[in-house]
């Protein structure tokens, strides 16, 4: 799952970058740290599921984390941590539970609550 979560983060900020910044495919594969056929398939959706997590405090922090890269281009470092605390959001907020609880019928699940 948490595979899914970094793809999915990996998508919405490539998507952005390209459309909302005008970066290439090279360019954003460059800044993610990832190929170029890798962000040619968060582009067509076949990585990177778009319908993954709809939340708007998570939409906000990938979107202010793509105007960062796009405008500071930070250090692998730096956009790791960035990364790290959007998926601690979805944690936070049970998101991944929802999701887990609904493909697998989980009951009692509290893990990421802990």
């Amino acid at each position: 799952m948490t595979t899914g979560i970094l793809s999915y983060i990996r998508s919405e900020i490539a998507t952005t970058l390209m459309k909302k910044y005008g970066f290439s495919q090279s360019e954003t594969a460059k800044l993610l740290g990832v190929s170029q056929p890798a962000v040619s398939q968060y582009i067509r959706n076949i990585r990177g599921n778009k319908n993954f997590i709809n939340d708007d405090e998570v939409r906000k922090s990938i979107d202010e984390l793509a105007k960062k890269i796009a405008e500071k281009k930070p250090g692998g470092c730096e956009i790791l941590k960035d990364f790290c605390n959007i998926c601690k959001l979805i944690r936070k907020k049970g998101l991944v539970c929802k999701i887990h609880r609904s493909s697998y019928s989980l009951s009692g699940c509290s893990l990421c609550y802990e």
